[in-house]
């Protein structure tokens, strides 16, 4: 059997004082501690891990900060859409999520011969949407977004209090433009987050953008007929 041990080295005597101090003070910050004090959201273990539950307290702080961040997205644009917890296995291979991101997910539920995921993201349904009906270019750009409940299954050693979950209310914005345009729209599909973080007093924050591999691009060109 193996055992994890954890040392840390100092200069002198004051450092590892002045550690053993900001550990101290951590601990009294815990978001895990202070949330269950504060009656805003525990983990039971019948429930299981990584899945929090939200009190009273909870909810009226969600409520006011999905007002907040809606409020902000409309004024850039934004439309409201709801999409299912889960699907069919079909659409997160077409997506190219499975197979690639299965250690990542719920296993599949089989109902009547067919394969059903609870939902990881929300963005491939956005794309159903955006493509359900003929558009034209004179129509982009069209933003979507959506707090929807989405499940990832997160190793237990990953799971800490809010930071890594299994659950998670998560804000998927998708920004449907044309390629020739994709350039100066993607900058401005982030603008709500930057001011929401603003005006929640976060500062150290930045954008990353990433792009798929040529080979990957080659398989999800589906998401440009989709979207724009």
């Amino acid at each position: 059997m193996l055992q994890r041990i954890y040392g840390t080295a100092w200069e002198s005597a004051q450092q590892l004082k002045d550690y053993l101090w900001q550990l101290e003070e951590a601990k009294k910050r815990d978001h895990r501690k202070v949330g269950k004090e504060l009656e805003i959201f525990f983990f039971d273990e019948e429930v299981g891990p990584g899945l929090p539950l939200f009190g009273p307290n909870g909810g009226v702080m969600i409520e006011e900060l999905e007002k907040l961040a809606k409020e902000t997205e409309e004024q850039a644009g934004y439309l409201r859409v709801v999409t299912p917890h889960l699907s069919k296995e079909d659409l997160f291979l077409h997506s190219g999520h499975l197979p690639y991101y299965a250690e990542s997910m719920y296993p599949p539920m089989e109902l009547e011969g067919v394969k059903y995921y609870v939902k990881p993201m929300n963005c491939p349904m956005h794309h159903k949407i955006f493509g359900s009906q003929p558009r034209s270019y004179r129509d982009l750009p069209i933003r979507l977004a959506e707090y929807g409940t989405d499940y990832r299954y997160e190793k237990s050693g990953e799971l800490f209090g809010l930071m890594r979950v299994r659950s998670l209310h998560m804000n998927d914005a998708a920004p449907c433009t044309s390629r020739r345009s994709s350039s100066r729209r993607v900058p401005g599909g982030g603008q709500p987050v930057p001011q929401v973080l603003r005006s929640l007093r976060h500062r150290g924050f930045r954008d990353a953008l990433s792009l798929h591999s040529k080979a990957a691009w080659a398989r999800s060109m589906w998401m440009t007929s989709a979207c724009g």
